[in-house]
């Protein structure tokens, strides 16, 4: 069970005074308790593009308090009171539209625009690979990211089922660790030839002890070298990898 509740902005009014600061957010019409809506604290919220997400609580008896909202004067009125797992029960159907592993799920191609206010926006500042879940009208890059599809900024390279999917998405998440990796491999190389240091070295140290943690230093080298090199050869697999699907959707093109 998923532990939060979407819900489109369209059914969420937000409430910010002095004593609240949150939103009231009305029940579906398919909803036993239409006609009625509740308070939440912005504290259980985020906040998306298309949806308001309500957040569960870590106390197991925390309560949602349902009030009618065409009330009456002087008339008394039911306070229906939900757990979590009842509201979510009563927004089920509706809320499951804003997940888009529900989707079919497809491996693209994805151009990111400069959006920076000046004369350069709107350019290709790069283009990454992204699996996620797609229909008619748009890929969703992931649930709170949609782009629209048949545009220069989205090709589909390959549909996938749902295990070929999830394999891909392991791929591309180590060849995004690897990318950063192999820059950060020269920050763990000892650098004592520093012309400095290393005089520093010579004048302080016995020649024996500089003999012991130069020869230690060079053994380090050697294996970050080593690990190094492994992860280059590795990236560069995976860069084959995937640019068998780029390579195999430009033939489809022509």
């Amino acid at each position: 069970m998923r532990n939060e509740i979407r819900i489109a902005k369209k059914f969420c009014t937000i409430v910010d005074t002095r004593y609240q600061n949150g939103y009231y957010i009305k029940m579906q019409s398919t909803s036993k308790y239409v006609g009625y809506h509740f308070y939440v604290s912005s504290y259980f919220c985020e906040s998306c593009a298309t949806y308001f997400a309500i957040l569960k609580s870590n106390k197991s008896n925390f309560i949602f308090t349902l009030e009618i909202i065409d009330r009456e004067p002087g008339k008394r009125y039911a306070r229906p009171k939900l757990s979590f797992e009842e509201l979510q029960a009563e927004f089920a159907e509706h809320s499951e539209q804003f997940y888009s592993d529900r989707l079919p799920q497809a491996l693209a191609h994805i151009a990111c625009y400069a959006n920076n206010g000046t004369r350069n926006a709107g350019e290709v500042v790069c283009r990454i690979l992204a699996v996620g879940g797609y229909d008619d009208t748009w890929f969703y890059v992931s649930d709170s990211e949609r782009r629209r599809l048949n545009t220069k900024g989205v090709r589909i390279l390959k549909v996938l089922e749902p295990s070929e999917a999830t394999q891909i998405k392991k791929k591309l998440q180590r060849y995004d660790e690897l990318r950063s990796l192999v820059y950060k491999y020269k920050d763990c190389h000892f650098n004592y030839y520093d012309w400095y240091v290393y005089k520093e070295m010579q004048r302080t140290l016995k020649p024996n002890v500089l003999s012991t943690i130069i020869t230690k230093f060079d053994e380090i080298n050697a294996i970050v070298a080593t690990e190094a090199e492994d992860s280059r050869c590795e990236l560069e697999e995976l860069q084959k990898y995937f640019d068998a699907f780029l390579e195999a959707s430009k033939e489809e093109e022509e």
